[in-house]
């Protein structure tokens, strides 16, 4: 999302969706129908609303497409940069069934 000076802009300037916030360990917050801004030139969230408002939806209709994200159910937006997949501890399998994918 991030663009340099030199570059245009790239990304959604609004995101509307489910988003899924962990503010600490053992708790996650999940909103189904919220709504953010940001900041294309950083790649920040400049706002975000839990529960899109009717002030978001106006907002949304005087925007060119190119600028909104709407998510569709079966995604979610996880903000922090964070990589959550994992991989099944595979080392123990190096060199048997070469043939067969692992999982």
């Amino acid at each position: 999302m991030y663009t340099s000076k030199s570059s245009r802009r790239c990304g959604p300037r609004y995101v509307r969706g489910c988003v899924v916030h962990a503010p600490s360990r053992g708790h996650i917050e999940l909103f189904q129908d919220a709504f953010l801004s940001i900041d294309i030139s950083t790649g920040r969230i400049v706002s975000f609303h839990p529960k899109i408002l009717p002030s978001d939806m106006e907002l949304l209709s005087k925007s060119p497409s190119s600028d909104i994200l709407v998510l569709p159910n079966t995604q979610f937006l996880m903000p922090g940069f964070v990589d959550t997949h994992v991989h099944a501890p595979q080392f123990p399998f190096m060199g048997t069934a070469t043939d067969v994918p692992l999982m």
